[in-house]
């Protein structure tokens, strides 16, 4: 994974802002989850959140990786899942 994220490579912020707010229009749903460690980390999610239109979560820990508390992220997951097949049935 280290090595994977070594070559990756962002796109620039217009296109970031381009890709959101055409999210955002077309109302696709997504979560954005950080672990509520750091400042700018929070900061960064919940701009991408309000700028997509999507929902926002912390599930704690003291890593890039929320995911690895597993029992508590995927309570967040589910409740986010549900609500957004109820939304699209």
């Amino acid at each position: 994974m280290g090595e994977a994220i070594g070559r990756a490579r962002l796109p620039n912020k217009a296109t970031l802002a381009l890709q959101l707010t055409g999210m955002k229009v077309a109302r696709i749903p997504f979560l954005v989850v950080s672990g509520g460690w750091g400042l700018g980390v929070e900061a960064t999610c919940d701009i991408v959140a309000s700028a997509g239109g999507g929902e926002r979560a912390v599930v704690p820990c003291e890593h890039h990786f929320p995911q690895w508390n597993s029992e508590a992220f995927n309570a967040v997951l589910a409740r986010f899942m549900a609500r957004v097949e109820g939304k699209t049935k």
